[in-house]
């Protein structure tokens, strides 16, 4: 039967994508170094994905049809395997015959104006923004000198949680404030924040697979490569973010942040995505990505979230 191999697929965007792909009918192959419980709809090689004699194996054993590159790090010096392992990557799926991929970017990529909806233009500004717009700019240049089809996802912050699926929980150390501002709404203590005036385009991680799923469908049946921008063309900041916990959860939320200025907005314009992919948000408005979150610590418990506590 034919798999898809998912790069990253223990991680919290990985996994749900996973979940999405494989309730699709598909065969999913996971490839991660990180621990896990078994998946019972899932193939889970626990492994390297830099390491060319490890996708040599998989793409041997497998038949892989398509990959989705979802592995990233958000270290201060990304390049090595956001970019250098990548390339490795492409290089094994062109020496296997595998020809169709589909990347997850981000949308820090895109040209920040203050309040504007972000298009495709591209201006990076840190080593994270630069290693993915490097990655987007050799997918495109491969696209067309080789025979690889390629998708690439933007989005931003993507949160919130399916209790039920029992997925790899959401984390704070990639810019996302929620997990840490519910555990300090429930274990009342002091946290510091980066700065709470940060608008963001937050996405629930369910739709974000549904994203990937219709570009997976999108892929097969053109074998056309594009780049579509996923959100909902609105953006919150986590000062809205903090009033919303507090009034689900009837607790005050104590912070303390480094703030000096307010960060403009940067809302996602996705509406070729709307268009051509079919695909629209239904699980992103704010206070069902917080409850939804609220119910996976309640079931899972609140010591998997990562916190600054002050206090």
């Amino acid at each position: 039967m034919n798999s898809i191999l998912i790069t990253g697929g223990l991680g919290y965007c990985g996994s749900h994508i996973a979940y999405a792909v494989a309730r699709h009918g598909y065969q999913v192959v996971l490839l991660d170094t990180k621990e896990t419980l078994a998946y019972p709809w899932a193939t889970i090689v626990q492994d390297d994905f830099c390491d060319k004699q490890v996708l040599h194996d998989l793409f041997t054993h497998y038949r892989i049809t398509a990959v989705i590159h979802c592995a990233e790090t958000h270290t201060a010096f990304p390049y090595t395997t956001n970019v250098a392992s990548t390339l490795r990557l492409i290089e094994s799926m062109i020496e296997h015959n595998v020809t169709q991929l589909l990347f997850k970017s981000h949308s820090s990529v895109l040209e920040e104006q203050p309040f504007s909806l972000c298009t495709q233009h591209h201006y990076p500004s840190n080593a994270y923004r630069i290693s993915k717009d490097v990655v987007e700019q050799m997918l495109l240049e491969l696209t067309s000198s080789h025979n690889i089809s390629t998708i690439i996802l933007r989005h931003d912050i993507a949160s919130g949680a399916l209790p039920e699926a029992t997925l790899a929980p959401q984390s704070s150390s990639i810019g996302n404030p929620i997990p840490e501002l519910i555990h300090a709404a429930h274990t009342q203590q002091l946290i510091s924040l980066n700065n709470t005036h940060v608008f963001h385009d937050y996405i629930h991680i369910q739709d974000l697979a549904d994203a990937y799923v219709k570009a997976l469908f999108h892929l097969e049946q053109t074998n056309y490569s594009d780049i579509f921008n996923v959100g909902i063309g609105k953006n919150t900041s986590l000062q809205d973010i903090v009033a919303c916990i507090e009034q689900i959860t009837k607790r005050p939320v104590s912070y303390i942040t480094t703030a000096q200025q307010c960060m403009p907005g940067r809302p996602i314009d996705a509406s070729r995505t709307y268009d051509i992919l079919a695909w629209k948000p239904r699980y992103s408005d704010i206070p069902f990505i917080i409850r939804s979150s609220i119910a996976y610590y309640q079931r899972y418990g609140y010591h998997t979230i990562q916190s600054n506590v002050i206090l």
